[in-house]
């Protein structure tokens, strides 16, 4: 089973985070782990993943693949489509009150018939 993950900026509980790996990792399926490379939350995902030798595939933003590009912001929801797309299920971390890109996300993967759990900060 393939798990996208979004995760959400505000979001900052590694403790839900770790409680939900456990969990999850005792599935008798294998999961593999499709995440973005953002700071916090997906870098711990990755070392969980990796430390536990479970595949994780990491999506970047295309302006931190191609040097010519420059920055720009629909990067982001393009890395994230890229996530949804790709995933059986779509796990988004999310602060009380998602927004912007959190929300698009849960929107975008709703539309796209993917089941959608929501685990709050």
């Amino acid at each position: 089973m393939k798990i996208g993950i979004i995760t959400d900026r505000q979001f900052e509980n590694e403790h839900r985070v770790k409680t939900w790996f456990a969990n999850i990792t005792k599935a008798d399926e294998k999961p593999v782990f499709l995440v973005g490379d953002g700071p916090g939350i997906d870098r711990l995902l990755q070392r969980l993943a990796n430390n536990n030798k479970y595949d994780c595939i990491v999506f970047k933003p295309i302006h931190l693949i191609d040097p010519k590009a420059f920055f720009k912001t629909r990067y982001f929801f393009i890395r994230n489509q890229q996530i949804i797309y790709n995933s059986d299920i779509v796990v988004i971390f999310a602060s009380e009150n998602p927004d912007g890109g959190t929300k698009w996300s849960i929107n975008f993967a709703r539309k796209h018939k993917k089941d959608v759990f929501i685990i709050k900060s």
